[in-house]
């Protein structure tokens, strides 16, 4: 089998996806995570995130969470409504996870909850 042409890190697949943002946000802050559309439509362009500012956002939001609803240990269950995709719905559930939460969302299409 071929070497991958690069480095494996000794902990891959040992990190939650929250401390992985975190260590890029901290190495390669200007690197590239996501190009989000201006609008609707892709001929109006793209908007590059950065893991530094999606790191940010998610410290943000960890915050919020924290100072309103406190920290939990038992894994509760927040609730949030889910309609088209958004970068926001990424940042909640890694929030959650940094502060001991799980995210459930509710889709509009469907009349139950789902995981």
């Amino acid at each position: 089998m071929k070497a991958p042409p690069f480095a494996i890190p000794k902990d891959c697949g040992h990190r939650l996806l929250p401390v992985l943002v975190d260590e890029l946000a901290a190495n390669e802050p200007h690197k590239v995570f996501i190009s989000v559309g201006r609008t609707g439509d892709a001929k109006d362009g793209f908007i590059d995130v950065t893991f530094g500012a999606f790191a940010r956002a998610i410290n943000r939001c960890a915050w919020w969470i924290e100072g309103t609803l406190g920290r939990d240990s038992s894994f509760q269950t927040l609730f949030t409504y889910l309609e088209p995709q958004d970068l926001r719905h990424a940042v909640l559930i890694f929030a959650a996870i940094k502060t001991g939460y799980k995210v459930k969302f509710w889709i509009s299409q469907c009349s139950m909850l789902t995981d």
